[in-house]
C-alpha cells in the first residue's frame, strides 16, 4: 500500500512538474510566499525555482499591476476561488506578459494554501490584436470606398454601414438597425416597397451560392431626395454584403449628353424635313393651281385633285413617322393580316423603281395584333432602305414564318409565339462600323437623309412587343428580321367580316365640332353638312360643355360631338368629355387629335369616347368614324 501511495505521489508530482500551464503553490493570501512552482513557470518567468521559493511574488513584482493582486485576494476571500481572469504579469527579468489566471484555496498539511494556474496568452492576444487591426483596416478601406456598403446577418440585423452609405443616403446605423427599418425609410411608397421586398426575398432564396443579378432601385434619402441606385448583393460567412452604386449623376449626364446630341442634330433633321415638306407642298400647291386652270374639264380636274390628295397623304405619313419616332406613342392595335400589309407596302414602296420583289408568305400564317399604319411605316422604311442600297436595280425578298421563343432568349423578349418577317436585299450591304449605329437617332449614311427611318422602325417594333434584328455582308446584301407577337391563329373571312368597320349610316341630326383651329372647324362642318348632318362648332372645351348642356336642356341634344384632344391655353377634349359624361352618361363622343400616337387615341374607350378620328382626314374617313360611333351609340 505504501508503495502504491508512493507511486501515486510520483505520478502526480510528474504531472505537476510537466504540465504546460504555469502552476504555483503559495502560502497565505496576503503574503503568498512561494512554496512550489513547475517547470513551465520557470521557463516563462525566466528564473530558477531555487531563486524564488520562499519569496513573496510581490517582492519581484510578479503582479504587473498591484491592484490586480488586491482584487484576486478579495475574490478569494469572498468565493474561495477565481476563474478565467485576464491579468498582466511581470517575469523575473521585468518583461510584462498577459495571462489567464485561475486560483483556488486548498489545504496542504493542515494549512490553507493558494493553488494558482496561469496560462500564457501572449500569442492569443497578438492574434486578437491582428484580427482587430485587420477589422479596423477593413473598415477604413470600406469607409474610403466611393460606394455605399452595408452588411447584415441572416436575421435581418444590420451590423455595419460605411461612411459613403451615410453620406449617400443620410441614414446612420442607429436609424436603420434592421432591414425592416431600412425598407420603410428608403421606400416610403407602400406599393414600391412591396416590389422591392419581393425582389429581395427572391434573391434571399439564392443563398445556395447562385449568383445574384444586380438590381436597380430608386432610394428615398433622409433629406427626401431620390437617388437611382444599382444594388449588388453577395453572401459571405453567413452575412450578406450589399454594395450600393449611385448612378443618378451618370444618368443625368447621359441625359444631358443625349439632349446635346439631339440639339446638334436638329439642324440636320430640320433640313431633311424642310426638303421633304417643300417637295410635298409643291405637289399640293402645284396641283391645286393647275386644277383652277381646268375647271371646265372635270376629268382633268379630278386627276389633279387626286394628285394633290396623294401629296397630302405623303405629308401626313411623314408627320406620323416623326411623331412615332419623337413620342413613341402606343399603337392602336387590331388583328391584321401580315400578307396584306406586306403586299400593300411592297406595292407602294417599289412603285416606279427598278427593284423587283418576291413575297413568300404562307396562307396559314397566324395574324398579329398591331397598328396597320405604324407597321406599314416600318415595312416602307426597310424597303426604301433596300432600294437605296441597290441603285442599279435588284431584288428584295420577303419571307414570313413562325417561331416559339423561350423565356430569357437572346432578344430579351417574353417567351411565346412570334411571327418572323425577313426582308432580304442583294444590295451593297452595311459595314461593321455602321451596323452598330443604324438604329441610332439621326444617324444616316445618305447625303440627304434625316436618320429617322430605321430609328422610328425600331421604336414602332418595340412598342408592338417585338424585336428588329439585322444581318449584313458587305457586297452581298442585308436581311432585316422582325419578330412580332402572334395572336396564335389565322383570322377567317367570316371573322374579318364580323370585325369590319360599319358601313356608312346617314342618321341626320346635329353634330357638335370642337376644335381650336378655325380651318379644321370649317372643313369638318363642310364635310358633315355634305353627309347630311347639321353642325355647330366651337373652339374650347368650356364652350363645348355649355353648348352640349344647353342643347340637352332644350330637348334637342346633339347626335354626337367631335372633340379636339389638345386646345392650347384652354380645356381640351379629355376634360370636356369627362364633364359632359357626368351629366349625360350616354353621350356619343368622338375624340379627334393630330397626335395619332397619343394613348387616349389608342385607348379611347377607356376615356368614355365611342371612336377616334386622327387628323388629317378626308370626308370618307370622317363618315366612317361617325357611322361607327353612332352604331356603337345605338
Amino acid at each position: 500500500m505504501e508503495k502504491v501511495a508512493g507511486d501515486a505521489i510520483d505520478k502526480y508530482c510528474k504531472i505537476f512538474k510537466c504540465a504546460p500551464g504555469l502552476i504555483v503553490v503559495s502560502s497565505t493570501l496576503e503574503e503568498g510566499r512561494l512554496i512550489e512552482v513547475n517547470d513551465a513557470f520557470e521557463t516563462t518567468f525566466k528564473c530558477k525555482r531555487e531563486e524564488i521559493l520562499g519569496l513573496s511574488p510581490r517582492s519581484f513584482n510578479f503582479w504587473a499591476n498591484p491592484q490586480d493582486h488586491a482584487l484576486v485576494v478579495q475574490a478569494l476571500h469572498d468565493n474561495a476561488e477565481v476563474r478565467d481572469r485576464e491579468i498582466y504579469f511581470r517575469d523575473y527579468a521585468g518583461k510584462v506578459f498577459p495571462g489567464l489566471y485561475a486560483g483556488v484555496i486548498v489545504e496542504i498539511d493542515g494549512e490553507n494554501c493558494l493553488l494558482s494556474v496561469i496560462m500564457d496568452i501572449t500569442e492569443r492576444k497578438l492574434a486578437e490584436q491582428k484580427v482587430k487591426e485587420s477589422e479596423e483596416t477593413l473598415k477604413s478601406l470600406m469607409d474610403m470606398m466611393p460606394v455605399g456598403v452595408r452588411w447584415y446577418d441572416m436575421n435581418g440585423v444590420i451590423e455595419y454601414v460605411n461612411s459613403s452609405f451615410i453620406d449617400l443616403f443620410g441614414y446612420t446605423l442607429d436609424e436603420i438597425p434592421t432591414l425592416d427599418d431600412w425598407f420603410s425609410k428608403a421606400y416610403p411608397d407602400p406599393a414600391y416597397r412591396e416590389e422591392i421586398i419581393a425582389r429581395w426575398k427572391a434573391a434571399k432564396d439564392k443563398s445556395d451560392g447562385t449568383p445574384i443579378d444586380p438590381a436597380e432601385s430608386n432610394v428615398t434619402c433622409k433629406d427626401g431626395s431620390v437617388r437611382h441606385i444599382i444594388v449588388n448583393t453577395q453572401f459571405a460567412r453567413s452575412r450578406r454584403l450589399v454594395i450600393f452604386t449611385d448612378v443618378t449623376e451618370r444618368d443625368e449626364n447621359q441625359r444631358r449628353l443625349l439632349n446635346a446630341q439631339r440639339l446638334e442634330s436638329l439642324g440636320i433633321l430640320a433640313g431633311g424635313i424642310a426638303h421633304d415638306f417643300n417637295n410635298i407642298l409643291t405637289g399640293i400647291m402645284g396641283n391645286l393651281s393647275l386644277a383652277r386652270m381646268f375647271l371646265e374639264s372635270p376629268e382633268k380636274l379630278d386627276q389633279l385633285l387626286d394628285r394633290a390628295e396623294q401629296a397630302s397623304r405623303r405629308a401626313a405619313d411623314l408627320i406620323s413617322q416623326l411623331l412615332t419616332f419623337a413620342k413613341g406613342g402606343a399603337p392602336v392595335k387590331k388583328p391584321l393580316s401580315v400578307r396584306h400589309l406586306v403586299n400593300e407596302s411592297v406595292s407602294l414602296a417599289l412603285h416606279g423603281t427598278n427593284v423587283e420583289s418576291v413575297v413568300k408568305i404562307p396562307d396559314s400564317l397566324p395574324e398579329i395584333e398591331a397598328d396597320a399604319g405604324q407597321l406599314i411605316q416600318v415595312f416602307n422604311n426597310i424597303i426604301v432602305n433596300a432600294v437605296q442600297a441597290m441603285p442599279g436595280g435588284g431584288r428584295i425578298t420577303v419571307r414570313a414564318g413562325t417561331v416559339a421563343l423561350v423565356d430569357k432568349n437572346r432578344f430579351a423578349l417574353p417567351g411565346g409565339e412570334y411571327i418572323t418577317l425577313d426582308f432580304t436585299d442583294d444590295g451593297s450591304g452595311i459595314n461593321e462600323r455602321d451596323m452598330k449605329r443604324i438604329f441610332d437617332p439621326y444617324f444616316t449614311t445618305k447625303p440627304n437623309g434625316t436618320g429617322i427611318g430605321l430609328s422610328s422602325a425600331h421604336s414602332i417594333v418595340k412598342k408592338h412587343g417585338g424585336h428588329i434584328d439585322v444581318q449584313s455582308t458587305v457586297g452581298e446584301g442585308t436581311t432585316f428580321t422582325l419578330y412580332i407577337p402572334s395572336i396564335g391563329y389565322a383570322v377567317t373571312e367570316e371573322d374579318r367580316a364580323n370585325n369590319a368597320e360599319p358601313a356608312a349610316v346617314h342618321r341626320g341630326g346635329t353634330i357638335l365640332v370642337m376644335d381650336d383651329e378655325l380651318m379644321v372647324r370649317n372643313i369638318a362642318a363642310g364635310m358633315l353638312n355634305h353627309l347630311g348632318y347639321q353642325v355647330t362648332t366651337c373652339s374650347t372645351g368650356e364652350e363645348a360643355i355649355a353648348l352640349y348642356k344647353a342643347a340637352k336642356d332644350t330637348g334637342s341634344p346633339f347626335t354626337a360631338a367631335i372633340m379636339d384632344l389638345t386646345v392650347p391655353g384652354g380645356m381640351g377634349g379629355k376634360e370636356a368629355a369627362h364633364q359632359i359624361l357626368e351629366f349625360d352618361p350616354s353621350a356619343c363622343l368622338i375624340v379627334s387629335s393630330g397626335y395619332s400616337n397619343d394613348p387616349i387615341v389608342a385607348e379611347y374607350a377607356g376615356y368614355g369616347f365611342r371612336a377616334a378620328l386622327t387628323k388629317p382626314y378626308i370626308s370618307a374617313e370622317l363618315e366612317q368614324v361617325v357611322s361607327k360611333a353612332l352604331m356603337v351609340y345605338k
